[in-house]
């Protein structure tokens, strides 16, 4: 029988289930907020930085070290391996060599027409074949610029010193925002070789009748075996090549060219020999242009 007590006792236990249920839905013992750590934070694929780390992450090179850099400004994806060594430059010093030549053929002051002499203090051995020529021939500076810029000729970048001043090459290679320790001593970080490109390209340090003339002389040289070989082939390459025997370096840096996209890239290599250098550049570069 339904009594008063019992009616009682049965909105007591209404109340308790009640209360039950509302204190599990509100515990903080079942919503612990967990702060995220370095190891299981989802960061977003900005970019494209996660992608990039899992293309390069196994890249090696059977003996010496290396440095690398690739930079597109349009998509801003940037990678870099081993940032911090330090590399001799070799012949890539000669790019600041010649934007210093068109900085002069740009203000004026000579043209391209214009002819320097070849002495006998401007002889060296190594790349380029005007070792081979007479000494006191005449060059203009067009022809200095092929050889310089197509063959690394040593000879043409020593008339060039000559004629515009060491310290004035030194002062173009900081103006395209090198460190001092490549400026004075043609070593530094792959940053170096990866600025100094980017701001020839982007930058009006020289003119673009200049830029044009340079990255043409710079195209199709007889130094394709590094990076250019893992181009697509209807992507051009703008280059400087850097070979030093002493520490055994080979180094490609430069602009890829394509309809469809730009982008800066820079290998420094040492301790090591051409083929690792080549086999090592090339997959570099087909793994950036599988970027696109």
């Amino acid at each position: 029988m339904y009594t008063k007590d019992m009616k009682i006792i049965y909105i007591i236990l209404i109340v308790i289930v009640v209360v039950v249920i509302f204190s599990l839905f509100n515990s903080e013992s079942t919503f612990v907020y967990t702060k995220p750590t370095t190891t299981n934070t989802i960061i977003p694929k900005t970019a494209g930085t996660e992608s990039l780390k899992d293309k390069f992450i196994d890249i090696t090179i059977p003996t010496g070290s290396f440095s690398f850099a690739y930079l597109d400004l349009n998509t801003n994806q940037k990678f870099t391996i081993n940032p911090d060594e330090e590399f001799y430059y070799a012949s890539i010093f000669k790019l600041p060599v010649a934007v210093t030549v068109f900085k002069n053929l740009d203000s004026k002051k000579y043209t391209l027409q214009d002819k320097f002499t070849y002495l006998k203090e401007d002889y060296a051995t190594g790349d380029g074949s005007l070792q081979y020529n007479e000494f006191d021939s005449d060059y203009t500076i067009n022809q200095l610029l092929v050889y310089l810029l197509k063959e690394s000729d040593n000879v043409a970048m020593n008339i060039f010193i000559r004629e515009f001043g060491i310290d004035n090459i030194y002062q173009t290679a900081l103006d395209l925002g090198t460190s001092k320790n490549f400026a004075n001593n043609n070593t530094g970080k792959v940053s170096d070789g990866i600025t100094m490109f980017k701001n020839i390209d982007t930058t009006n340090i020289i003119s673009d009748e200049s830029k044009t003339i340079l990255y043409t002389y710079l195209t199709d040289t007889n130094f394709e075996d590094r990076i250019k070989p893992g181009l697509k082939n209807n992507s051009s390459l703008v280059h400087k090549i850097g070979t030093w025997p002493d520490t055994a370096s080979f180094h490609d840096c430069g602009i890829v060219i394509n309809d469809n996209y730009k982008y800066y890239i820079c290998i420094l290599t040492k301790d090591t020999n051409l083929k690792n250098a080549q086999e090592l550049s090339s997959k570099l570069s087909r793994i950036t242009e599988s970027l696109y």
